[in-house]
Parts: structure tokens; C-alpha cells; sequence
């Protein structure tokens, strides 16, 4: 396969009608009515359930009864994560010997897995209690604690029965999830599990390779996924008292796969969903419907006033690790300071939340707002006036974009505020608990008014996603108080450059945010704040037995109409997905070498980076063809 900029400037409704198409013989029979999707979310006893259609519809909408309960899957794994972050237990990777068919969730043979990927890629043999001598008097402890005043469900107690088949009440696990210690540290390592999807499923091999399920979800997901089969009778339970527990699998048919996932909103709503098909093909097919259904419960957060939804007022939850301290208006020497009634400010410290007037020496004044996260520095004997702002991090980056940019056209925002964070990662100094900017055009600029509901809302919806692979810089922003427009690139590098102006057009004609990045920095990754790393895992075996094989090939080859020999290549290991070939930053994706396939696997995308300027290049059948001639014969 092969992947181009320009075939993933699509409108989202196209990609939704063919994502219908292309799920619907994976995910339900053809004489089934659409398929849909259960999403449970909140904190009992306010927690409701809402069925979706895949083509975004809202077909129901109630409270969540206590009695519907599901399988919990792989969500097991997300408890031992959460006990052994809890109590800080040093890491043990486990290594993979080849010799477990389970292995094939966690690594290849001779390699190690870690806590943080051992969640993501579902590695069962990591987590496996006896691994980390945890007993069901420790489990039971800790759990009694954790949750206290609350009484542990019995589910969750019996460390013993829990595992994948076990039948779970989902108000209760909505409940666990809203209380669980590592929270915070589990939401931000799940995003990973979304940045993990960047090549689309089999069941959709029509859909570009380089479209990734970030497109649609951003950064608002961070869940633990479940596969699981409907038993051949999905349990009804007596409670022994007067409930009986439906499972939510009921509506399905015997031996078909469901699949769904358990976790957070990055907002750290609660969260529980599921539908036919396994994990990995419903959060493809459900995409779409999933963004918009989380957009659903921003808005009711808003209209509600929650405290997770943090966009009306400067409210976020982020640890000081996290915060930013930014000398305001560096480049241009304060006279004087002056309070709403025009009283002229002169005591250190923090100012009041309030509108003050800052006064430049050079005759320029401007309007800033304090949130009580300004303050004064006098020095020099009182002669010299310095402003330090001190926000959350996502509270910075919405100001960048109010500063530098606009939080509309949404797509171009988002992209935007993508380069923005990265530029911050990439260029802060750190002082103290705080990264450390400045206000300049050397730098970034940054609005000195609390930032905008809209550009907030983008902030949050990209929330910790960054780019990795590339130094990124931006330039074509907005002027601010006669300015030059900021400046952050090297001319000598045009394909590092994210050109405003040019962002705006290319989402005015409907690319997505993630079109827009791959084509300002071709060869960047999405990845996560505090893991940003390139998606290229290297598999050297892999990359050095094609390149002893393309001499072999020569011959063969070196007549046929535009072939290209080429030796410059990297052989990254497949994640998900089919094999595919990403010409522009010359990597091949494949799974590791075990057999004839995995070498056909080689061979054929190879090809497509030899035959890249032929039009048989793009020819599925006729690669496949000269695969298996060079690799059979």
C-alpha cells in the first residue's frame, strides 16, 4: 500500500459513508439492521446509557440501570496497572521467550514490554497477579482503601475471579473508573492506545494507510479496549434480592464477536461503550459517531457548569510539572500599570483578578486581564516594571492560538495547536516546577487575557498531542502591538514550516487537521506530551535480509519498465493493520519475519517504493504478482 497527502483531504461525511461501507461485513451480517453502539458514561447514580447508530444518529437516551452488566474483558489489566502505579512498584518487563501464544499482545521473541506498553498492546502475561506476588488480602486491601467510604463491589474484591469473563454491573465499573487513584497517569498513558491506530484494520484496506483514528477523536479518548465473544447465553443473575442483571450483550447473537472500551474522557468523564465487531474494528467504524457523541457531553458539561470540563474559566487540574511562566511583553519596557479605576499599580505581587492598562515607554498601551496569575516584578530600584504569567499548560497553548492565530477554521486550529504545543515542548527552558517561555517574536506570543471558550475548546480536544520525528516551527501569525509577524522557522527547511495562512485554506477546502500537519512536516509522528517518540520501531533483521535480497532481484527486476533500485529504507514493525509503505518518510511497516508471508509482506511493499514513479507502482494485483514471482520462484 502507499499513502499520499492528498487522499485524506476528504469531508468528513464521505469518510463516515465509506467507513459505513467498508465495517459493515465485519461488524454486523448484511441483513441486519445499521449497526450501533452502546455508550455508558457519567458517575452513578447519574450515570445514563445512550444507543448510537453508526451513521451519528442518537436513537436512545436514559439512565443507566444498575442491573445492565458487561463482560470486562482485557479492562482487568487496567486495575493492576492501577495498583502497581498506586503504590509505586518498581517495574519488571517482562520477556518474551516465544514459547506463549499469548506473547503475540506483548512482544517478539527475545524482546522486553514495559508497564506503559504493556497496557496499551494488552499484555495479559505482564499483569498476571502472580508476576507481582500480589495476593487477594493485598488486593482486597488495597481496594478497600482506595475506594473507601464506598463499599468494593464484589467483583473488583475477588482477585481470584477476576479476568476477562467476568460479568460486571456497569454503574459499578463507571463508578470504580470515577474513583480510581492513578487516574490522571492512566488517561494520559491511554492516549497512546488511540495514536497506536495509525493505519486502519483490514476490514477497511480501502481506507488511506496514513489516515489515523486520531483524525476524528483527537486527544479526548483515553481508554482501555475489550474483545470478547457473546457467550452462548448471555447471563441473566438473580442478585438474590429483587434485581436481576441483564447482560449488555443480550441484543447480540450467540458467538459474535463484540468489542468496545472502558476509560475516561480526557475531561475524566467516565466511560464505558461497546458494539458488534472487535474493539479495534468499532472504534474505526464508530469514529465518527464517537467524536460526535463526546462533543455531545462537552456541551452538556457546559450548559451544566462540570468542573471536568475546565473551558469557561481557567479551572484545569493539570500537576505544576505542567504549568508554564512566561515574561510578558519582553521586548518592549513597561512605564506604568494601571488598575481598572486608573490607579497606577506599583506594589509587587500578584494582581487581583481584574482588567489593568499597561503602558509601554515607547507610547503604546494595551488591555490585559489578570485571573490572578500575573504578577508584578519591580526592580531597579523601582524604575523597571515586568509582567510574569503563570498558567496550566493547555491554558498556555490556548493563548498562543488566540495570540498567533484563531481557533477558527477548526481544522487549521487544531493543526495549529498541535505545532504550537510542540514548539513549546521542543524550545521551553525549565525553571523551577515551570517550563520557562517568553513573550516574543523569538519565541511565541501569548495573549495576556485569559483565553477564549473557542480556543480552549481546541486546546482540549488536542490535549498533550505533539509531533515527534521533526523540529517544528510556524510562522505567518497574527501582529500584535505593531509587530512584525512572528517568526519560528529556518527558511532552509520548507517542509518544517506549519504556514498559517496556508493551514486556513487547506481546511476551508475540507483537509483534516492531520492532512494539514503531513503536509507541513512530512516526516512527523502524532505522538503524546511526555512520550513523544517517532512510530518507527526498527526491526534490523527484517530490513537486513531485504537488502541481501535485492541484489538477487536485480536481474530480474532491472528490465521491467521503471524500476528503481533503492536500498534507502527503514523496516519498522506493523503495530496494527495491514503492511503498508510510507514513501514519503521511506519506512516500511510490516510484522516480524516468521514465515513465507511476512517475506511476501516484505518484498511487496518494497516494490511499491521501487515501481513509486511508474503507474504500476499503485497496482495492487501487479505488486502482488512480481511479489510472489521474486519470493516463491
Amino acid at each position: 500500500m502507499q499513502a499520499t497527502v492528498s487522499s485524506i483531504r476528504k469531508r468528513s461525511v464521505v469518510i463516515t459513508a465509506f467507513l459505513l461501507g467498508l465495517a459493515s461485513e465485519s461488524v454486523c451480517a448484511l441483513d441486519r439492521p445499521e449497526p450501533a453502539m452502546q455508550l455508558a458514561y457519567g458517575e452513578p447514580p447519574d450515570a445514563r446509557i445512550q444507543l448510537w447508530s453508526q451513521s451519528g444518529k442518537l436513537l436512545s437516551d436514559r439512565p443507566l440501570p444498575q442491573t445492565l452488566t458487561t463482560p470486562l474483558g482485557s479492562v482487568w489489566k487496567l486495575f493492576v496497572f492501577d495498583y502497581l502505579v498506586t503504590n509505586r512498584i518498581q517495574e519488571q518487563a517482562y520477556q518474551c521467550h516465544g514459547g506463549d501464544p499469548d506473547e503475540v499482545y506483548c512482544c517478539a521473541a527475545g524482546q522486553k514490554i514495559e508497564r506503559n506498553d504493556a497496557l496499551i498492546k494488552s499484555c495479559g502475561l505482564y499483569f498476571s497477579p502472580s508476576r507481582w506476588n500480589l495476593t487477594p488480602m493485598l488486593w482486597h486491601q488495597y481496594w478497600r482503601a482506595s475506594l473507601a467510604p464506598l463499599r468494593t463491589p464484589d467483583w473488583l474484591e475477588n482477585l481470584e475471579e477476576l479476568g476477562p469473563a467476568s460479568e460486571v454491573p456497569i454503574s459499578s465499573l463507571l463508578m470504580v473508573l470515577s474513583r480510581m487513584a492513578s487516574q490522571q497517569e492512566s488517561r494520559q498513558v491511554l492516549l497512546d492506545r488511540i495514536l497506536l491506530e495509525n493505519s486502519p484494520p483490514k476490514a477497511f484496506r480501502g481506507l488511506d494507510p496514513m489516515l489515523p483514528l486520531a483524525t476524528w477523536l483527537g486527544a479526548q479518548l483515553r481508554v482501555k479496549t475489550w474483545s470478547w465473544r457473546v457467550p452462548s447465553a448471555p447471563p441473566i443473575e438473580s442478585d438474590g434480592a429483587k434485581h436481576h442483571h441483564v447482560s449488555a450483550l443480550a441484543r447480540l447473537a450467540i458467538g459474535e464477536n463484540v468489542g468496545g472500551f472502558a476509560g475516561w474522557t480526557n475531561t475524566g468523564i467516565p466511560l464505558w461503550a461497546s458494539a458488534a465487531g472487535t474493539s479495534q474494528n468499532m472504534l474505526w467504524a464508530f469514529s465518527p459517531t464517537i467524536q460526535i457523541a463526546l462533543s455531545r457531553l462537552t456541551n452538556r458539561d457546559i450548559e451544566r457548569g462540570n468542573a471536568h470540563t475546565r473551558l469557561k474559566e481557567n479551572t484545569y487540574s493539570t500537576p505544576d510539572q505542567d504549568c508554564v511562566r512566561v515574561d510578558l511583553f519582553e521586548r518592549y519596557p513597561i512605564a506604568e500599570i494601571q488598575s481598572a479605576n486608573g490607579q497606577s499599580i506599583v506594589t509587587p505581587g500578584i494582581l487581583e483578578k481584574g482588567r489593568y492598562t499597561v503602558k509601554f515607554r515607547n507610547g503604546n498601551q494595551i488591555e490585559i486581564e489578570s485571573a490572578n496569575d500575573i504578577t508584578l516584578l519591580v526592580s531597579d530600584a523601582g524604575r523597571a516594571l515586568e509582567l510574569s504569567l503563570r498558567v496550566p499548560r493547555e491554558e498556555y497553548v490556548a493563548r498562543v492560538i488566540d495570540r498567533e492565530a484563531s481557533a477558527e477554521p477548526l481544522e487549521a486550529a487544531k493543526a495549529f495547536a498541535i505545532a504550537a504545543r510542540t514548539y513549546l515542548l521542543q524550545n521551553a527552558s525549565r525553571e523551577g516546577q515551570c517550563l520557562q517561555m517568553r513573550d516574543s517574536t523569538h519565541q511565541q506570543r501569548v495573549s495576556p487575557r485569559p483565553a477564549s471558550v473557542a480556543a480552549r475548546a481546541v486546546a482540549q480536544w488536542t490535549e498533550d498531542l505533539v509531533l515527534a520525528g521533526v523540529s517544528v516551527n510556524y510562522r505567518d501569525s497574527k501582529a500584535a502591538i505593531g509587530d512584525e509577524p512572528a517568526q519560528h522557522a529556518d527558511p532552509a527547511s520548507p517542509n518544517g514550516i506549519l504556514y498559517w495562512q496556508e493551514a486556513r485554506q487547506q481546511a476551508q477546502s475540507n483537509w483534516f487537521y492531520s492532512a494539514i500537519l503531513r503536509s507541513a512536516f512530512p516526516r512527523a509522528d502524532l505522538s503524546r506530551w511526555g512520550n513523544a517518540r517517532a512510530a518507527c520501531d526498527p526491526m534490523p533483521q527484517e530490513e537486513s535480509w531485504l537488502q541481501s535480497q535485492i541484489p538477487h532481484w536485480r536481474p530480474i527486476l532491472a528490465p521491467v519498465a521503471g524500476y528503481q533500485e533503492t536500498k534507502t529504507f527503514t523496516v519498522c514493525r506493523l503495530q496494527t493493520g495491514n503492511p503498508y509503505v510510507d514513501k514519503i518518510k521511506r519506512r516500511i511497516f510490516s510484522r516480524p519475519m516468521r514465515g513465507q508471508q511476512e517475506r511476501l509482506d516484505l518484498a511487496h511493499e518494497y516494490l511499491h517504493l521501487a515501481f513509486e514513479a511508474h503507474p504500476n507502482g499503485v497496482d495492487e494485483v501487479w505488486i502482488e504478482r512480481w511479489a510472489r514471482t521474486l519470493v516463491l520462484q
